[in-house]
């Protein structure tokens, strides 16, 4: 190809891929705007046809920067916030804040990269196989987009089915297949109606293919609505108990001084109180909430939380009610991140942080580095995988620490312990006055719909709240407010699909794209050819 030709080709093709991420973008908090999130897998699959259009011989690397463009854009939507963490928290100077927030970005673009090149990877192959031009790239982007976000890590987990939460009829095929079938419909419905508008197409494919896509949102959406009110009448009919979350708003400085620890743990303990005089069956206290580390070897279960020293303060407060709270606990050489409960005379539960995040709680690959072991310590420790719940107030909770609850593998797997409710303890402080608490609170909603379980949020600044089975907020806080919420929530059991049989989605994407590449395979190694190529 003409390299004068190519570049404009290029350009167009980066800048709609960004246009596309920044649609996706847009369907996070604070904008919700689901519906304009419809439109980022079309331009996408639209720029990465311009290039296989175009026969480019380096469509791989090609595609890679398209994946690339629409990443960055997503991700500087979504997460813009990280410019004023930066500046505020690592007082850096705002250009260089800039520049280590945009490496971010480039890291969490890798879903992005991967997805693009996974489908125009898959166009050359099938292009070989069935020797014509067909529509690959439309069919393979949204199933090679499900493949990448199971492939590749990120930091903040933002996927385009996350948007779909303020969309709470279409989310709730979450409960069947997660957020790799959101993914999917969301993908495959806006490149049917790509297809519908791109040029070469008689009126009446281009009909069916506009009935297709409505089809694959309608269906499903109606589908949601009917299954809401069902999960809605559910709920109403499970037992409940009432919790009482207390957000006693330190910010990062002051929980810092150590001299004001004992002032803060006495805010606590008033709040709580006051908690406990209205009527709750539990209390509920954010991520780090008992100031000082904690000795492991006295935190067996059955021990009395009273043997601890006196200037703690554990042994003058008596409450009636049990109390699940964060804190941090210490061996002889490790520290956790931990989540325990008890009464006024023993230890009720136990369950450390297993999904900790990378460089402010652990230095990731750190057993892959054991040069730096002499100089740096890894952070904390990883608590053990199994259990993940607690029992306690007569019901069992699944116990999510910090972000966890953004991680719907990790859901997953505490939901194998039969928890009744979901119980999240955060502390999202160290995001400041940004958006990240509210984008926080709006991507755990999803993890309510999967489970069909009530999530519970105690967070140190807020958003604390209670996200019902449905997806549905039904109580939330502002950010940075001293304030406590009391509130029933109901226990439910059974499985949802999801809950059963795990992400079958992901895994019938990597299928498709496996027997794709074994036939593609056995065609250039044997000369198989398929007889509808000739």
């Amino acid at each position: 190809m003409d390299r004068r030709f190519s570049r404009p080709i290029l350009l167009r093709a980066v800048l709609t891929a960004a246009i596309g991420g920044i649609a996706i973008g847009f369907g996070g908090a604070p904008y919700e705007a689901y519906a304009i999130a419809w439109l980022g897998p079309a331009a996408i699959v639209l720029a990465l046809r311009g290039l296989a259009d175009a026969g480019d011989h380096h469509g791989l690397r090609r595609a890679a920067l398209v994946g690339l463009a629409a990443g960055i854009g997503s991700n500087a939507t979504t997460c813009a916030w990280v410019v004023d963490l930066l500046t505020t928290y690592a007082y850096l100077p705002a250009p260089l804040a800039w520049l280590v927030a945009s490496l971010l970005f480039l890291a969490q673009s890798l879903p992005f990269v991967l997805g693009a090149m996974l489908a125009f990877g898959a166009h050359r192959m099938a292009r070989d196989l069935v020797g014509a031009r067909a529509p690959t790239i439309e069919i393979a982007h949204p199933i090679a987009t499900v493949i990448a976000a199971s492939a590749a890590p990120m930091i903040f987990p933002w996927r385009i089915g996350n948007s779909q939460t303020g969309l709470l009829a279409l989310a709730q095929i979450a409960e069947i297949g997660g957020l790799p079938l959101l993914d999917l419909v969301l993908g495959v419905a806006s490149t049917l109606a790509l297809c519908a508008v791109l040029p070469g197409r008689s009126v009446r494919a281009r009909l069916s293919l506009a009935v297709a896509a409505c089809a694959c949102l309608g269906l499903p959406a109606l589908w949601g609505a009917h299954r809401l009110e069902e999960v809605r009448a559910e709920r109403d009919a499970a037992p409940s108990i009432t919790v009482g979350l207390v957000q006693h708003d330190f910010d990062i400085p002051d929980r810092m001084d150590m001299s004001q620890w004992e002032s803060q743990l006495g805010v606590t303990f008033t709040l709580s109180h006051a908690l406990e005089r209205e009527g709750v069956d539990v209390l509920l206290w954010p991520e780090s909430s008992f100031p000082w580390g904690l000795d492991r070897d006295r935190l067996g279960l059955g021990a009395d939380p009273r043997a601890y020293p006196v200037e703690m303060g554990l042994r003058e407060q008596r409450f009636g009610v049990p109390i699940v709270l964060g804190a941090m606990t210490r061996d002889s050489t490790d520290v956790y991140n931990t989540v325990l409960a008890i009464d006024d005379t023993r230890v009720l539960g136990v369950v450390d942080k297993t999904r900790l995040m990378p460089f402010s709680e652990r230095i990731p690959a750190w057993e892959w580095l054991p040069f730096l072991h002499p100089f740096l310590r890894p952070g904390l420790s990883l608590g053990p995988r199994e259990g993940g719940t607690i029992d306690v107030a007569g019901q069992r909770l699944g116990i999510l620490n910090c972000y966890e609850d953004l991680m719907a593998d990790h859901v997953w797997r505490v939901t194998q312990h039969g928890p009744t409710v979901l119980s999240n303890h955060t502390n999202d402080a160290w995001f400041g006055r940004t958006r990240a608490p509210g984008l926080h609170h709006f991507l755990a909603r999803m993890r309510a719909i999967e489970t069909r379980r009530d999530l519970v949020r105690t967070v140190n600044t807020g958003v604390s709240g209670v996200i019902a089975s449905s997806g549905e907020t039904i109580v939330e806080t502002e950010v940075f407010e001293r304030t406590t919420l009391r509130v029933r929530v109901h226990a439910l059991e059974g499985r949802t699909w999801w809950v059963r049989v795990g992400d079958v989605t992901s895994a019938a994407a990597w299928g498709m794209c496996l027997a794709l590449l074994l036939r593609w395979a056995r065609r250039r190694m044997f000369g198989d050819r398929d007889p509808r190529a000739s």
